[in-house]
């Protein structure tokens, strides 16, 4: 009997040192779902521009998953604004990292549309820690994205926590780590045009 698999971390999210494939490796992986991206040129066409007009801090992707381009994205792919975690006050900033509260001696979803993104190494401008708003969405043409370019490629492990956050935040569905793990690791192993490195956890 094969045993099933397990993350390699514990808690909401990954250490911040695996949160991002090294950006020695990151050529080797394809551009997906919960990529960081810079923001493109002229982004008030797209909407990523705040209430004055300034341009957001960096786009996550968050649509298509599998690998862009692989398939075609009516309207452009979907991506959400970033934001820098010092942006916040610092309780709601731990909320954000820890992704729940303790009410009445009892945890709960704490910010279920903030997503807490690790630093990118060596990044001068987003080499700090930040988080994503799920609520602020926009279309940008995938030619647009790749011309900005991707800041961080995210690792296998750290996308498994997203895709929770998310699968939370749009359908309030309370899947555990693990499960959203082995949904992965399903999709993952019938996907015979899966491109690049492989997650530890699923069938060589």
């Amino acid at each position: 009997m094969t045993a099933m698999p397990s993350l390699p971390f514990a808690g909401t999210y990954p250490l911040d040192a695996g949160f991002w494939v090294p950006a020695s490796d990151a050529d080797e992986y394809p551009w997906r779902f919960g990529d960081l991206v810079a923001t493109p040129e002229s982004p008030e066409r797209f909407g990523a521009v705040d209430s004055k007009g300034r341009p957001w801090r960096a786009l996550l992707l968050t649509h298509p998953s599998c690998e862009l381009g692989a398939k075609g994205a009516p309207g452009g792919v979907q991506a959400v604004r970033v934001f820098w975690l010092r942006e916040v006050s610092r309780p709601q900033g731990a909320e954000v990292i820890t992704g729940y509260v303790e009410v009445d001696g009892h945890l709960r979803v704490a910010r279920a549309h903030q997503v807490y993104l690790a630093a990118v190494p060596g990044h001068v401008k987003l080499g700090e820690r930040m988080f994503a708003d799920l609520r602020q969405s926009i279309r940008v043409p995938a030619e647009y994205l790749q011309a900005a370019g991707r800041v961080g490629a995210m690792s296998h492990d750290a996308r498994i926590a997203v895709l929770r956050r998310d699968a939370y935040f749009r359908y309030r569905w309370p899947l555990g780590l693990d499960d959203v793990l082995n949904l992965e690791r399903f999709r993952i192993e019938a996907d015979h045009n899966f491109v690049g490195p492989r997650p530890q956890w699923t069938a060589t």
